[in-house]
């Protein structure tokens, strides 16, 4: 199984040229987040590509980040406008920091996929309450915990006929194979993101 990639990583390269080629023909997340949740979303990144599905993760595109430091907020809004018109799905990862008053961005990047006709999804992560979950959010799909994640991850695989990796207590690099795909075997207490997702 081919591992997924950060395509923030070759976003400033000839990005369309490589877009174009047979490996990048596959589906790509783009992590809506707030950057006071960049631990968990790097870790849940990380499950994401090991899952052979890529990612934009935008801590990796060196332009948005030389746009933000300079404080040139057209360049930021163009680089993230770019990674998800690169991307197949959003993935809004909520958080108590997601839904507060103050998170402008991923409010933004939801309307801008959605424009898009990206595939618009929610992972509530553990510190949340879903009853304070936005109604905006709420309309859309949106997942509890590690077996709906795991079910979306199956689902996206399952289209282009790639592998996932199974999580076991004995052995974290075997795969079972279910209808020519793996399949995410979610053991709670040895599963990756059980520190963030709810079982």
């Amino acid at each position: 199984m081919a591992q997924g990639i950060n395509r923030a990583l070759i976003v400033n390269k000839s990005f369309n040229q490589h877009y174009a080629t047979a490996s990048l023909r596959k589906p790509c997340i783009f992590l809506s987040h707030r950057s006071l949740d960049k631990d968990m979303v790097r870790d849940i990144g990380k499950y994401i590509t090991k899952a052979g599905i890529d990612i934009y993760l935008d801590e990796n595109d060196q332009e948005l980040q030389r746009a933000d430091a300079e404080g040139n907020d057209r360049k930021v809004t163009q680089c993230i406008q770019k990674g998800i018109e690169e991307s197949t799905h959003v993935l809004c990862l909520l958080s108590p920091s997601t839904v507060s008053a103050e998170s402008w961005w991923v409010p933004y990047e939801i309307g801008f996929g959605e424009r898009g006709k990206k595939d618009i999804c929610s992972l509530k992560l553990k510190p949340l309450n879903e009853n304070l979950i936005p109604s905006y959010l709420k309309i859309r799909r949106w997942l509890k915990g590690i077996h709906d994640f795991n079910a979306y991850l199956q689902e996206i695989n399952n289209k282009n006929n790639y592998a996932i990796k199974s999580f076991s207590k004995y052995n974290d690099s075997q795969y079972k194979l279910y209808n020519d795909s793996a399949i995410l075997e979610e053991s709670v207490s040895f599963h990756p993101l059980k520190d963030y997702l709810d079982q």
